[in-house]
């Protein structure tokens, strides 16, 4: 469990900053604070669907290693694909990226299935 635990702690630090500046990025394009926020809604119900579809797959094939990594195999190319975009420009391709790269979680959701009796 400890190694999930780094696993968690290590892989996840690439997605942390985008995440953070999510609201700036909107504001960048133009949008309000208020559009900004609601814009933001989307990367967390992706989040929330995430979770729960891995836990209930790590549930169901009783397996939690692999579960962890499919959020670097997410997160991954998307950050790539970030670094190509050009800096002043596809403003919507990069919030579509972000809110992708946001909605990706870490893969410790499939290890608190047993925590919760699930």
């Amino acid at each position: 469990m400890w190694g999930l635990y780094f696993i968690g702690l290590i892989a996840y630090i690439p997605a942390s900053p985008v995440q953070g500046y999510l609201s700036l990025t909107l504001k960048r394009i133009g949008f309000s604070t208020f559009d900004s926020n609601m814009l933001s809604i989307p990367s967390a119900v992706l989040q929330i669907v995430l979770m729960l579809a891995l836990a209930k797959s790590s549930e169901f094939f009783g397996e939690r290693t692999w579960h962890c990594f499919i959020g670097e195999f997410w997160c991954m190319p998307l950050l790539i694909a970030l670094l190509g975009l050009p800096p002043h420009g596809r403003l919507w391709g990069r919030f579509a990226l972000t809110t992708m790269i946001s909605g990706c979680k870490s893969g410790q959701g499939a290890d608190s299935t047993k925590l919760l009796g699930y």
